[in-house]
């Protein structure tokens, strides 16, 4: 078990240290855009039949439901098509996001990404450890625009993780699914709400890009402020054993510091691997060059 942090007699200061911060997201990242664009999803089409509607002028549903026959598709596979386009397509006007999520595979998750945009929560963690048995010192979750970080022997704790994530409709992080959710797991069993997953590694491999969340920044060219800039995982490790050993205040500000660079550039990022990857799929494209998700005001 963690030892009793140093700062126990003084919990009122360091909770007003990390209380919630506001975030300022752009406001362009919402909406069904890429959803009604999306036809993989459906019976029998795959990614070259979605690249070969696109490249007909088939490029979003309403398209596929108005033209009366599409060469390559018989007309029952149309029908059936139609009927399964139709009715999503009333449900995404109807704010039924979760029939969404439903219908499109987890392959296809990155593309109902702006549609959850609003209620979205950017989770990352820190750990004793670079391995799954480490127990959890931070947990930072941006949640409408409110960046909010959990820490041991503060306030980390079932119940304040579940609170931070309950309202959420998406969870994105990255490399979430093979570390910071099953750490998290262990350590909070059923805190975490049953919730779509978007890991960003997997989108940025979708995106030409590989490499660890550091180095996936640097290639969509994000800086760091400089006191975090060269910061690693294990670095994090060195500063929360630092801050047990001697309570020195400066190693858990940067640690903080350090998560929330973490968290609060995943929206960033989630926009720039998903042009690239709408990019990468030949996906038509409609919003420009995606500058504004780079003015975030942090």
């Amino acid at each position: 078990m963690l030892a009793d942090p140093p700062w126990a007699s003084v919990r009122a200061e360091i909770a007003a240290m990390v209380e919630a911060e506001r975030v300022v997201l752009p406001a362009a990242v919402t909406g069904p855009e890429l959803v009604l664009r999306t036809f993989a999803h459906l019976p029998s089409i795959g990614s070259a039949t979605e690249r070969r509607l696109w490249a007909l002028g088939i490029v979003d549903w309403d398209a596929f439901l108005q033209a009366p026959h599409i060469d390559g598709l018989g007309a029952e596979r149309k029908a059936t098509c139609d009927a399964m386009l139709g009715r999503l397509r009333d449900q995404v006007r109807g704010g039924d996001v979760g029939a969404v999520v439903r219908a499109f595979p987890r392959s296809l998750w990155w593309r109902i990404w702006r549609l959850l945009a609003p209620d979205a929560a950017y989770l990352d963690i820190e750990t004793t450890g670079l391995h799954r048995g480490a127990e959890v010192t931070v947990v930072g979750v941006l949640f409408r625009g409110r960046y909010r970080s959990l820490v041991a022997g503060v306030d980390l704790d079932r119940a304040h993780l579940s609170d931070a994530l309950e309202r959420a409709s998406l969870l994105v992080t990255f490399n979430g699914a093979q570390f910071d959710l099953p750490v998290l797991e262990q350590a909070f069993p059923r805190a975490l709400p049953r919730l779509p997953h978007l890991d960003l590694r997997f989108l940025a491999r979708a995106a030409g890009l590989r490499g660890g969340l550091k180095v996936v920044e640097r290639s969509l060219g994000l800086a760091r402020p400089k006191e975090v800039g060269q910061m690693s995982g294990a670095q994090a490790v060195y500063l929360w054993r630092t801050f047990l050993r001697t309570g020195t205040r400066r190693s858990l500000e940067l640690l903080l510091r350090y998560n929330r660079e973490d968290v609060v550039n995943l929206p960033i990022i989630t926009a720039l691997l998903e042009r690239r990857a709408a990019a990468a799929c030949g996906m038509p494209d409609g919003d420009g060059d995606g500058a504004p998700f780079r003015q975030m005001l942090l």
